[in-house]
């Protein structure tokens, strides 16, 4: 199994990101290790729009919906090699999927 760490900000954070994050992973088999600069509290910061005509778009940018295990249609989760970001908290569950497919 892999070993991954997941650096926590100072801002733009939400716990919810990192703990379906590390339920998924470490269910997995997986270590997860969180690495914190400050331990400051987290601020919310503006967010990218989903492009118009995107399916499910008024999930993904409503901020009212939020994936579960089972259903990632209101995920906004962006790939691009290794790289993976979600747009909110609530598509946590979509994001740790995802990341333990790469792993």
């Amino acid at each position: 199994m892999s070993v991954v760490l997941m650096p926590i900000p100072d801002l733009d954070f939400d716990p919810t990101e990192v703990a379906v994050s590390w339920k998924v992973l470490s269910g997995l088999g997986h270590e997860v290790l969180f690495a914190t600069p400050t331990a400051a509290p987290d601020r919310a910061d503006d967010f990218l729009e989903v492009v118009p005509g995107t399916p499910d778009a008024g999930l993904k940018t409503s901020g009212r919906a939020r994936d579960s295990i089972d259903d990632s249609r209101p995920a906004f989760v962006v790939e691009d090699g290794n790289y993976i970001s979600a747009r909110w908290p609530g598509d946590s569950h979509t994001l740790a999927k995802r990341l333990a497919a790469i792993l």
